[in-house]
């Protein structure tokens, strides 16, 4: 299982997109403003879905959590968010 794998598995998109943004229930998703800080979403168009996976039909932009993490933290994408996020997390990743 790749690092990835792991904080997507461990670490709770919706707990964590919910940081950022007021995420209401809409069927099996929840919906809320976009969190991206170039995007001002006037309207809710930001979805988590059950997956793990996030969509926001005004920017179009669509990850999991660790690309969400590198936007709000401002860090590289990759590597260097998913090792951060798990410093934040404290999950015992694979070497």
């Amino acid at each position: 299982m790749s690092v990835f794998e792991v904080l997507r598995a461990q670490v709770d998109l919706l707990e964590l997109a919910g940081r950022y943004t007021d995420l209401r229930s809409s069927g099996k998703t929840h919906a809320g403003r976009c969190p991206y800080p170039d995007h001002e979403d006037k309207n809710p168009s930001f979805y988590v879905y059950p997956d793990g996976r996030y969509f926001c039909y005004g920017c179009g932009r669509h990850a999991d959590v660790v690309d969400l993490w590198s936007v709000i933290k401002g860090l590289k994408p990759g590597l260097d968010a998913a090792l951060d996020l798990d410093r934040e997390h404290r999950i015992d990743l694979p070497e």
